[in-house]
């Protein structure tokens, strides 16, 4: 898919259909055509599930903010919990059925780095956008962004 999240996933009742394969509209058309690893798009995922709780609770979309701030200490951990739960889900729902495809990571700590690094990708990507298009969420974004890598260095 190239730039998979969950607005490129659509319900449709007793299914599900992804759109836009076009991949990421600020590259260039090379640099779509470009193969990539499917783990782009499975941290892709990881991260949209994520952006998620961020909204919910932090209000990083505009005009979402439903969370009194007083409540946000309380309510981040559970957040963090449903992610990690979501995202556990899915992860063994997409290596069972992927199996030994040629295109997925033999090792799990490979494939834990791979998700890694695209979900960091990801977020590095969102900053460098809100900061041109969006700077009332910038903070939102560096917060999360060194939360992820204090995270990181204290699994290290």
């Amino acid at each position: 898919h190239g730039d998979l999240h969950l607005g490129q996933v659509l319900v449709t009742g007793s299914d599900v259909a992804f759109i836009h394969f076009g991949g990421d509209l600020a590259a260039s058309p090379s640099e779509r055509r470009q193969k990539r690893s499917a783990m782009r798009d499975v941290g892709g995922l990881l991260r949209s599930w994520e952006r998620a709780i961020d909204t919910a609770v932090f209000g990083t979309e505009v005009g979402t903010t439903v969370v009194r701030p007083e409540d946000r200490p309380a309510l981040e951990p559970w957040g963090r919990f449903w992610w990690a739960a979501v995202g556990g889900a899915f992860l063994r729902a997409y290596f069972d059925t992927a199996g030994e495809q040629a295109f997925v990571p033999t090792g799990r700590d490979e494939r834990q780095a791979l998700c890694e690094v695209f979900v960091l990708a990801q977020r590095v990507n969102e900053l460098a956008a809100s900061m041109s298009q969006r700077p009332e969420v910038v903070q939102a974004h560096v917060r999360g962004l060194l939360a992820a890598l204090s995270a990181a260095e204290g699994a290290g």
